[in-house]
This record gives structure tokens, sequence and C-alpha cells, in this order.
């Protein structure tokens, strides 16, 4: 009877183990989106930036960034799935970049519906807008900065600690901009000679 109680319970270990292994998913496999970025060009035409960091040693940049023109978010990450080197898993999210000719336009909540409605999305990702076209901050390279995505956080989280900036989260974005008694506010930062600056809110 022990023995078939045991015989019972190592197998069903051994179905909820073997169960786990196809779900995983091996970080060397997958591109970790940590920002984003949505800006308009002259013809009025989304384009959306994808940063990702790459896990390789072989690699001298640690960083890729994708961008797309397209007419709608969703296309975007059909887009940069066709071209990314590995499953792009964009639960990491930390920074989401607007420009200011976006920002300028009516109807931003529009073009953020499918951050809201995507799960997989934490409502913690900082809204950033962005003096000028986001292509100057996403398409620049910089040499002395660490990884583009983690020089962005650095940047809001220091200039945060100082109040030298609101820390909009997507969330309270959100809230902020259907409540009538808020003026919404979020993070402003440009590119400067030297790299980045946080200039407000």
């Amino acid at each position: 009877m022990i023995k078939h109680m045991m015989l019972i319970v190592v197998c069903l270990l051994l179905m909820v183990t073997l169960g786990c292994s196809h779900d995983r998913l091996d970080l060397e496999n997958t591109t970790l989106s940590l920002t984003y970025a949505y800006d308009v060009d002259d013809d009025d035409k989304l384009t959306v930036y994808q940063a990702s960091t790459i896990f390789n040693k072989d690699v001298k940049k640690k960083y890729e960034v994708l961008a797309a023109k397209v007419n709608t978010p969703r296309q975007a990450r059909e887009v940069f799935n066709s071209t990314s080197n590995g499953l792009i898993v964009v639960g990491k999210l930390q920074v989401l970049l607007i420009g200011e000719r976006l920002l300028k336009k009516e109807g931003i909540m529009s073009q953020l519906d499918v951050v809201y409605r995507d799960p997989k999305n934490t409502g913690n990702i900082r809204m950033v807008a962005v003096k000028g076209p986001v292509s100057s901050i996403m398409e620049s390279n910089f040499v002395d900065k660490p990884a583009l995505p983690l020089y962005l956080t650095q940047l809001l989280d220091v200039e945060k600690r100082y109040n030298g900036t609101i820390s909009t989260t997507i969330q309270k974005l959100h809230t902020y901009m259907f409540d009538k008694g808020i003026t919404p506010a979020i993070s402003e930062m440009k590119k400067d000679k030297k790299g980045l600056v946080v200039t407000g809110s």
C-alpha cells in the first residue's frame, strides 16, 4: 500500500515537472523590450520604436533599437516580431517615450489603448514626453553611457529623487486624463550635445 502511494506521488511530481518544461523561455531566445517610443512623421504616419536589451557576450552593443512606420501600435508589434532575433516580451516595459508632435495632436489615449489592454503590461510604465523628435533619442549612440533603456531609467530616477520632474506612470496618466480636477503632467526630456537632459514636467 505504501509503495503504491509513493509511486503515485512520484508520478504526480514527474507530471508537474514535465508539464513546465515546454513552457520554458530561455533569456537568450527572447527580446526583452524595456523602452517603447511613439512619434509621428511629417506625413502624420505613426512611428513606433522599441529598445531591447541583448543578452549575448559576443555582441559589442548591448541593446538594439527597432523602428516601424505603421497605422497602429499593434501593427508595430507584428513588424518587430518579424525582424527581431527572439520572441518579443513586453511585460517588462519600463519607459514609454512620446514625441512632442504626437502629444500636440488630439487623442493620445487611442494610441495608448493597446498598452492598456495588454494584460502582460504593468501599470508602472513611466511616461515621458520628448522635446523634439523621438528619433533623436532612440537612434542615438551614446558611447560613454549605459545601454539606452537603463540610461533612461536611471536618469528619471535621479531627477525624481531631487524633485526635478514628476514620475507619472501609465496608470496615473489614465486617471489624470479622465479626472476633470487634475491637469495631466508627465516628465519631459530632450537630447543635447552631452546626452539626455530631463527638462521638467
